[in-house]
């Protein structure tokens, strides 16, 4: 029972994550090296794509956003609220009831959307994160093969130069 507490505990610390990522990327790695150059070159090409739409959406996301914050779109909600609750007190009467019903519903509506906002920006940056990962490990996997490939023509060239000397 103590083992599996302590594995437990350290399945989520720092180190474990760190090994566990590092492990992922050697896998991650070795798939990628044995593929030829053109797939290479292709899950490159398509990755950069990935990376680039994920940077641009997220980009038209934010300005929007801030748009819409600096348009008073916000400030319509409001007001739309006071309407709301001016009908309905006209209505209903008991205005202590409704304001505080208000404030709470207001409150609750502001935090929902904040915390589903914030995740899914989270989320979103984690995703690009990824993507950019993957581009750097590409471009390793990419420049290691082209030196592997100019030292095996080099090898060529300095087997062909000594058979062109011997025959000589």
């Amino acid at each position: 029972m103590k083992k599996y507490s302590k594995e437990t505990i350290m399945f989520f610390s720092f180190q474990e994550r760190k090994k566990r990522k590092f492990e992922k990327y050697l896998k991650e790695r070795k798939t990628l090296e044995q593929l030829s150059t053109s797939a290479l070159s292709f899950e490159y090409i398509q990755t950069k794509t990935a990376y680039e739409h994920k940077k641009n959406v997220f980009g038209i996301f934010a300005i929007s956003f801030l748009i819409s914050i600096w348009m008073g779109v916000w400030k319509e909600l409001l007001i739309l609220m006071g309407k709301a609750s001016y009908y309905f007190i006209s209505f209903y009467g008991n205005k202590g009831e409704w304001i505080r019903m208000m404030i709470y519903l207001l409150a609750m509506i502001t935090i929902v959307f904040t915390v589903f906002f914030i995740v899914i920006l989270w989320k979103y940056l984690q995703g690009i994160r990824k993507l950019y990962e993957r581009i750097l490990m590409l471009n390793e996997v990419q420049r290691k093969q082209e030196e592997k490939r100019k030292a095996e023509d080099l090898g060529e060239a300095r087997s062909n130069l000594e058979n062109t000397l011997r025959g000589i």
